[in-house]
């Protein structure tokens, strides 16, 4: 029952990031902003598609299966530390790119596209925790009563939900009273209008 809610969540994310995208488009915004709505898109399809099909529990146990095959299930520890730390550098390098990218951002709109960027890149990495899946990582994600998993899952995926409605919002009142960008602006200035 739950993944299905999340399914549906997942695919309610996707069509509000379109709608983000069209938007985007329509109002001429940057290109950037309606590709990374589309990208975002297409992330939440693709997850919904893996909950649906329960591809990350189909790949664990594939590379879980391959491990114990060659004798790497019983050693894990020794070379899931430094997996874990590669995997931790590239995250905080992944996180290190967007947050490079937050200077360069101007107006309401590429704000929030910039927090569902964000969201979507934590979602990536929430996705290759649980297909990984580190005992010790497992042990805090899946800790009962509360599944830090959901609530992380959930979080992210409202960001990208949210950022997406907002957008649509702040680019329609930008256009109804004449905000568009600099170079719509410009365009009508040649045009005379």
């Amino acid at each position: 029952m739950l993944s299905a809610l999340a399914v549906i969540f997942y695919w309610a994310t996707a069509t509000a990031c379109v709608v983000a995208a069209r938007k985007a488009i329509a109002t001429h915004r940057p290109r950037r902003m309606s590709a990374a709505w589309m990208t975002l898109a297409a992330l939440f399809v693709a997850l919904g598609l893996a909950r649906a099909f329960e591809v990350e529990a189909a790949v664990t146990q594939w590379l879980r299966l391959a491990a114990r095959t060659d004798g790497a299930y019983e050693t894990r520890s020794a070379w899931q530390a430094p997996l874990a730390v590669v995997v931790a550098i590239i995250a905080s390098l992944t996180a290190l790119g967007l947050l490079s990218q937050r200077r360069r951002m101007r107006g309401r709109a590429e704000r929030l596209m910039w927090w569902a960027s964000m969201a979507g890149a934590g979602m990536v990495w929430l996705s290759m925790l649980r297909i990984v899946s580190f005992h010790a990582i497992d042990r805090l994600l899946y800790a009962k009563p509360i599944h830090l998993n959901w609530i992380i899952d959930l979080g992210l995926t409202g960001i990208v939900l949210a950022s997406a409605v907002l957008t649509r919002i702040v680019l329609m009142q930008s256009s109804r009273a004449g905000g568009h960008s600099s170079i719509t602006r410009s365009r009508q200035a040649r045009d005379g209008r």
